[in-house]
């Protein structure tokens, strides 16, 4: 067994209380993706031995939206807490090869790849029983305060049983544990649900560890905004626009102009080529693709698409499932429908409507 291998648990059991929703958090979608894929892409990119998802409400429909080679499903029937759902996984835990457990929330979607595998790393170098992955902010209301002797963890406050000196702390906890597997499944059942939620909290683990003078660190990400959880719709929009900016930011260092990141909406699969410039206020949704020298004028709404090199979209048009040659110019206010194929050079005049058709080259 290589001491370099180590498997993740998704917790995704959990139904969206604070969103108000009949539907589980992680079936909400954030920049054209569900929310709960950005934390299983970024955890199967960091190269795990095994890796596992617990599901619960709506336990169907999650398990019908990620299904993908490798990856286990593990009902948690009730959901309390997030050691119960550990404790729901023990039989796969136990059958598992890896020595190391990294356990992570499913609502962390600015998490990546690379800060999980570090995580890993800093934890074997630790030879820890724990490690968790902390950040540190300027305002920590409402978060898990991180209580230290030096290098070691000793507890993880929350905010309501927090006194006022650890109300000061500014490290917070992410909710995000690499464990070593030997250790989570020897203390595991000592977890207790005799605390102030009424539930089995993993977190609680840090504190039984310190009692059998098990070594418990942990290891601050840089950018506090990497570790952020959607709990709310509010927050969800929050995370969207921080998702946005980054993608517009990743087009423009690949030679794509984005005139005003703040007021583009770009989704997470959207392409586009050199020299392509997108003017403010349009929507590029699903898995559009741009050509090079592009031209995407104000308020254009473009989904699932195919644009070649040199096409201009003018204001308000509306393309969806469309392919699109090079050279055409298309509005203002067209509206290409499912099915619409533009062959080169075939100009789209204002207010014309193209549905299930090939209008050919030149047209």
């Amino acid at each position: 067994m290589s001491e370099q291998n180590f498997s993740i648990l998704v917790l995704a059991a959990g139904k969206a209380t604070r969103f108000k929703s009949e539907h589980s958090k992680m079936l909400h979608r954030l920049a054209g993706r569900l929310l709960g894929e950005y934390v299983l892409q970024a955890a199967q990119d960091a190269g795990p031995d095994r890796l596992y998802m617990i599901i619960g409400h709506e336990g169907d429909e999650v398990r019908k939206a990620f299904a993908r080679p490798g990856l286990v499903f593990i009902e948690q029937k009730e959901q309390l807490g997030t050691g119960h759902a550990v404790m729901t996984a023990r039989a796969e835990l136990e059958k598992c090869p890896s020595p190391t457990v990294l356990v992570l929330v499913g609502d962390a979607p600015l998490l990546r790849p690379e800060t999980l595998t570090h995580l890993v790393e800093i934890h074997r170098k630790a030879r820890a029983a724990a490690t968790i992955l902390t950040t540190r902010i300027e305002y920590p209301t409402g978060y898990g305060r991180i209580v230290r002797d030096r290098d070691r963890v000793r507890a993880i406050v929350e905010e309501r049983v927090s006194t006022p000196e650890q109300k000061r702390i500014r490290e917070i906890n992410s909710g995000i544990i690499c464990f070593s597997r030997t250790h989570l499944l020897k203390h595991l059942a000592e977890l207790s649900a005799e605390n102030a939620q009424k539930e089995y909290l993993l977190t609680d683990l840090v504190e039984i560890f310190n009692r059998h003078r098990l070594k418990v660190t942990a290891f601050p990400v840089a950018d506090w905004r990497e570790v952020l959880g959607v709990n709310d719709r509010p927050e969800l929009a929050q995370i969207e626009k921080l998702l946005r900016l980054r993608k517009a930011f990743a087009l423009m260092r690949e030679g794509v102009t984005v005139v005003d990141p703040q007021a583009t909406y770009i989704d997470a699969e959207v392409e586009a080529g050199l020299d392509t410039v997108i003017e403010p206020g349009p929507s590029l949704l699903g898995r559009t693709r741009l050509g090079r020298d592009c031209h995407i004028q104000s308020y254009c709404t473009i989904s699932d698409s195919s644009l070649a090199d040199r096409v201009t979209v003018l204001p308000c048009s509306v393309i969806a499932n469309s392919e699109i040659a090079s050279g055409v110019t298309l509005g203002p206010f067209a509206r290409l429908r499912r099915g619409a194929v533009i062959e080169e050079n075939a100009p789209i005049g204002n207010f014309v409507e193209v549905k299930k058709s090939r209008v050919g080259r030149g047209t």
